[in-house]
């Protein structure tokens, strides 16, 4: 016997992303897909509150998205938003 009948079984990485996305809207044109990298805290430790060319660049993404109003993790501020 290999012991794999009482064996913890580990959600597939499928599962888990389904359950990380599953509250998420479903923003299909947002403007900041595929610009991770302005976004990655650990490329950017300092944070939101900063004037760094990433944080410059990515709110300037945000103020022109098309889903800006319905992004829970916009960076526009409510006075900024174009969309």
């Amino acid at each position: 016997m290999t012991g794999h009948r009482n064996a913890r079984r580990e959600p597939g990485t499928v599962a888990m992303l389904a359950a990380i996305l599953e509250h998420r809207p479903h923003l299909p044109n947002a403007a900041c897909r595929g610009q991770f990298a302005l976004f990655d805290h650990v490329l950017h430790p300092e944070g939101r509150n900063n004037n760094t060319p990433a944080q410059i660049a990515a709110e300037r993404l945000c103020r022109h998205c098309p889903h800006t109003n319905a992004c829970p993790d916009t960076l526009a501020r409510p006075q900024e938003k174009t969309a």
